[in-house]
């Protein structure tokens, strides 16, 4: 048994950063004790505070850091009792922590994409665009408008739903964590409303 814990010690201390990260999610998916598997995490989260490293475990993915508030509305989202909401949430996070590079355009499409797939179940439309259902949904017209202009802004011409011809679009790491962290807070706040 001490053989292969060195041997995998070594391929270990060997791995690209990234790999290391990959690593430890294999180590939470194949652990299906779940007291085990909460401490494991909460002893790797602590790790990564006690050393500095800017990542956190959310739904065993090893995440670039958010704060504790932000952490708990996406864990929220994801824990939806409407699963193709959830879908969409967890998928924005997959592609937020994708390494080595993040796929940011992609993870606000996913986020946005959970609002509008939100609204199609709560108003029974299911081919309704987030811009149209957000004039339905009851509620205050402040909070419609906010919804129908984050969709509008992931929705222009030469955006990020629509890209086109090759333009290069300034979307980094700051508005794919925003739009993760604003759509599952207004996933929580219409589910809550309804």
């Amino acid at each position: 048994m001490s053989y292969y814990i060195d041997q995998i010690k070594e391929e270990f201390y060997q791995l690209e950063w990234n790999r290391v990260y990959d690593f430890l999610e294999f180590l939470i998916s194949i652990d299906n004790h779940k007291v085990y598997k909460e401490s494991f995490i909460s002893a790797l989260n602590q790790v990564f505070i006690d050393e500095g490293a800017q990542y956190k475990i959310i739904d065993g993915m090893v995440i670039p850091l958010i704060s504790e508030e932000e952490v708990k509305e996406v864990i929220k989202a994801i824990e939806s009792i409407y699963s193709g909401v959830s879908n969409h949430i967890k998928k924005a996070l997959e592609l937020f922590r994708k390494r080595p590079v993040a796929d940011y355009q992609n993870s606000i499409k996913e986020s946005i994409s959970s609002v509008e797939a939100l609204a199609r179940i709560i108003l029974n439309k299911p081919s309704a665009t987030l811009g149209d259902a957000a004039k339905q949904l009851n509620l205050h017209p402040a909070f419609q408008k906010a919804i129908k202009e984050l969709y509008g802004w992931t929705s222009d011409e030469g955006g990020i739903r629509h890209s086109e011809n090759g333009k290069e679009l300034k979307i980094d790491e700051k508005e794919a964590r925003y739009m993760l962290v604003q759509c599952s807070a207004l996933v929580n706040y219409i589910i809550s409303k309804y």
